[in-house]
């Protein structure tokens, strides 16, 4: 009897070694940007929006949690299209949201450029294919061509 229970009890074990070896190892998610916004504008699905608020913010969600070590200002960039500058802002990661927060208003009718590179990764080590979009701000800039006769 004792053989019969130890036979069983090894059986057992070396069924649940098999069945655990043969388990699908799952891949991990990629990492892909599934909406971007510039306050309630969205930048995803254009390559130009226009007439986004001095005062916006910009949103990402991406398919999965965001690593936030690589969220940095190296990876995720915000510049004025006129002069290449810098915008100064901050970078907070919720999962898998980045929210950019200019720490200045945008100058009224101008153009910015949102730069996500292949530097941000998910919490399961997967980059990102590099972003790119530009989008110009409400009002008429000095960057801005005369709209009418008026304005020369």
């Amino acid at each position: 009897m004792k053989k019969l229970i130890s036979m069983l009890a090894l059986f057992a074990m070396a069924s649940l070694v098999v069945l655990n070896a043969c388990k699908d190892d799952e891949d991990p998610t990629p990492l892909t940007l599934s909406t971007l916004k510039a306050g309630d504008k969205d930048l995803n699905g254009a390559t130009a929006a226009s007439d986004v608020a001095v005062d916006a913010s910009i949103t990402t969600e991406f398919s999965t949690d965001i690593d936030a070590a690589t969220a940095t200002s190296s990876n995720v960039m915000l510049t004025r299209t006129f002069d290449g500058s810098a915008v100064p802002n901050t970078i907070t990661v919720d999962k898998n949201k980045i929210t950019i927060t200019p720490t200045t208003p945008f100058f009224e009718g101008d153009q910015y450029k949102i730069k996500i590179t292949e530097g941000l990764k998910s919490t399961e080590g997967q980059a990102l294919t590099a972003v790119e979009r530009t989008f110009g701000t409400v009002g008429i800039g000095l960057g801005t061509a005369p709209q009418s006769d008026k304005q020369m």
